[in-house]
């Protein structure tokens, strides 16, 4: 492998692993080492990609479906699902936006059409994670 796509899989590693300890438990009570130790990467390299774990927690939340791969992926799993079992979605993403974001009208279409015609929506309130952060540094 060439030392681009290493470091490139190395940082897609921490930000993985980033996002699996934000989801276990609050970010606050993640580590450094603990990031580390899930990705299976040194400390060091935490610094050298993102500087600190918080910059890589932003990087995980900046993450979108970007291939056509993966958007096929979701609208096949949607398949799957529609009016048969129920589906959780979690963004911080207004639904008027997930044309734009999925950048395939057709697909952003057959997607939306199994998700948010039989809906529940619950927009929550309160600060952005983007501002809680910003108040740690």
């Amino acid at each position: 492998m060439k030392k681009q796509a290493v470091s490139e899989h190395t940082k897609q590693t921490l930000i993985n692993a980033t996002g699996e300890l934000a989801a276990e438990m609050e970010f606050s009570n993640s580590s450094t080492r603990a990031v580390a130790r899930l990705a299976n990467e040194s400390n060091g390299s935490i610094h050298y990609h993102y500087g600190r774990r918080k910059s890589a927690l932003r990087s995980n939340g900046k993450r979108r479906v970007q291939n056509d791969a993966d958007k096929r992926d979701i609208l096949e799993i949607m398949e799957d699902r529609h009016n048969v079992q129920s589906t959780l979605i979690s963004t911080q993403y207004p639904v008027s936006q997930w044309h734009q974001l999925i950048n395939d009208p057709t697909l952003a279409d057959a997607i939306c059409d199994r998700l948010i015609h039989n809906a529940y929506q619950l927009p929550l309130n309160g600060e952005s994670m983007r501002k809680m952060l910003a108040k740690m540094e």
